[in-house]
């Protein structure tokens, strides 16, 4: 998500997952990463903060493949445990 939004103030960075703590891990482990970068306040943080950019908690990995097919992302990283067979679909 840093990486991301670290190109530009309007930069989406949306992480989707079916998984509750990795959500919950995710966004409390954003705050001290995002402190130790740089570029924080005039890239990063805007980017996180603004509308375009969110952890969208999902009740399945079909859910989760019709917000992305909906959300239509120029770059898409799938990390489960057979991205393969989730690709595709």
């Amino acid at each position: 998500l840093i990486s991301q939004a670290e190109h530009d103030p309007m930069a989406a960075a949306v992480l989707v997952t079916d998984s509750e703590e990795l959500a919950a891990a995710t966004e409390a482990e954003l705050v001290p990463q995002v402190a130790a970068t740089k570029h924080i306040t005039d890239r990063i943080e805007p980017a996180l903060a603004g509308r375009q950019s969110a952890i969208v908690l999902v009740s399945s990995i079909e859910d989760g493949l019709k917000v992305v097919d909906a959300y239509g992302a120029e770059h898409l990283e799938i990390q489960t445990a057979d991205a393969a067979a989730v690709a595709d679909r």
